[in-house]
């Protein structure tokens, strides 16, 4: 056997590595650019990878594939939600509607709750030292809101647009605020003089008053 001849047996290019895989050349050279692949130049010739590696790169990802454990993403219908919680669909809906408990729509199907979100969202319950789940969720309008604020219902409602304060629309009704959303939000205005100063208008808000279910 010639010299370069037993040189090219050393090596395998892109173009082989793509059809023993079944892919394009272009997504080799994107794996040899990332570094998946060892590759080396030979001479200052064009890019190609050792044979040897190549086959060993190969063992390790077969192995790699027959020994991982598969991770599926785990969800919770609105319904068996309502069943653990003992509360009508309707209930959770509402929740999921105010935000209270998060909720996806996986590849742009029915809603569904993530069973980890929603492990920790009835974990919070508990430390809060709730038993169950509320049976209804408070709102307040934005004109409630104004009051409690001494300002205008318009500056309100331009807190809204600005997502300084959280608001929903349940169900596709009127926008509406969760009242334990806003007191949070007044608690946060109350410790940081920054952002009250950042979102105060010139009439003053009082925080006394708060807001009381």
């Amino acid at each position: 056997m010639s010299a370069s001849n037993e040189s090219d047996s050393l090596f395998i290019t892109p173009g082989e590595v793509a059809q023993k895989l079944g892919v394009s050349p272009k997504r080799v050279y994107r794996m040899l650019d990332r570094g998946d692949i060892p590759s080396v130049r030979p001479y200052g010739r064009t890019r190609k990878i050792l044979r040897e590696d190549f086959n060993a790169w190969l063992q390790a990802r077969e192995t790699s594939r027959r020994t991982a454990t598969p991770t599926p993403i785990d969800f919770i219908t609105p319904a068996e939600v309502a069943e653990k919680l003992g509360v009508k669909r309707k209930r959770v809906y509402q929740l999921m509607d105010s935000g209270v408990l998060p909720s996806v729509r996986p590849y742009g199907r029915t809603r569904k709750i993530l069973r980890e979100d929603f492990n920790a969202w009835l974990k919070g319950l508990r430390r809060d030292g709730q038993t169950t789940t509320p049976t209804a969720i408070d709102f307040i309008t934005p004109a409630e809101a104004a009051r409690i604020l001494r300002v205008s219902p318009q500056r309100v409602y331009q807190l809204m647009d600005s997502g300084d304060i959280p608001s929903v629309r349940p169900r596709g009704r009127r926008r509406r605020i969760p009242r334990e959303a806003f007191n949070a939000w007044l608690q946060r205005l109350e410790t940081s003089a920054q952002t009250a100063s950042r979102v105060r208008t010139d009439d003053d808000i009082d925080f006394s008053e708060g807001v009381n279910p």
